[in-house]
């Protein structure tokens, strides 16, 4: 007999005599197979508790540092009107020969309006520029510039500073026929450059900045070209 045929025999043997050798065959294979399957298994459960563990250590290692200093923002009161209310998507109108003096209540000096400054950093002293029609490398000095206490300890909420924006008309840039535009910048401090201080803030991002367009009429119903804006 070839060894083929050995081969194709051995299974025949099985099933026509030899059932004891068979069994024992099958146990063996059984327990085999069973201790291959424990072992499947205590390596598939050892490599989850590395994987587990490992994850545990990293997250254990994860360390947050909250920023140092938040920004902060600007605002418009919520719900309030009135001719110091000005909401960030009106344009403001003006006419010059009022500002100069020829409407029935006098000359109008100074524009008004009041904001809400937001800052979670309740401790600070902040800083705040107006520009009027900033152009780089043109203005030098801010419009208007001043600082905003802390609010008291006692207050309702100390994150919000209301403000008072005051910015000149009478013979100033708003007072020329035309589109302008006011821009608000807040910071903790901005940085100076020959004693005056610029438009970055000392920490970079910390800013908050709100802006106004202006048209300025030269008499009640002539036209102002907003193409213009600065």
């Amino acid at each position: 007999m070839t060894q083929m045929s050995q081969y194709l025999v051995f299974p025949f043997c099985f099933s026509t005599g030899m059932h004891s050798q068979k069994a024992a065959f099958l146990r063996i294979f059984e327990r085999i197979f069973k201790w291959h399957r424990l072992r499947m298994g205590m390596n598939c459960f050892l490599g989850l508790l590395f994987v587990v563990s490992e994850m545990a250590c990293i997250t254990q290692d994860i360390q947050f540092n909250p920023p140092s200093n938040f920004p902060p923002s600007i605002e418009v009161p919520l719900g309030a009107s009135g001719p110091e209310i000005r909401p960030l998507n009106e344009l403001i109108r003006l006419r010059a020969d009022e500002i100069a003096g020829g409407g029935d209540a006098g000359p109008m000096n100074t524009l008004r309006w009041e904001v809400i400054v937001r800052d979670p950093d309740v401790d600070q002293e902040l800083q705040y520029l107006i520009f009027v029609d900033y152009q780089r490398g043109v203005t030098i000095f801010p419009t208007v510039s001043g600082f905003i206490p802390p609010v008291s300890a006692g207050a309702q909420d100390r994150r919000v500073r209301p403000l008072r924006v005051q910015v000149p008309l009478r013979g100033e840039v708003l007072s020329r026929p035309g589109c302008h535009r006011i821009e608000l910048l807040v910071s903790q401090r901005f940085r100076l450059v020959d004693g005056i201080p610029s438009r970055e803030p000392v920490m970079s991002g910390d800013i908050g900045t709100a802006t106004w367009w202006v048209a300025t009429q030269a008499r009640e119903g002539d036209p102002v070209d907003m193409t213009g804006c600065p």
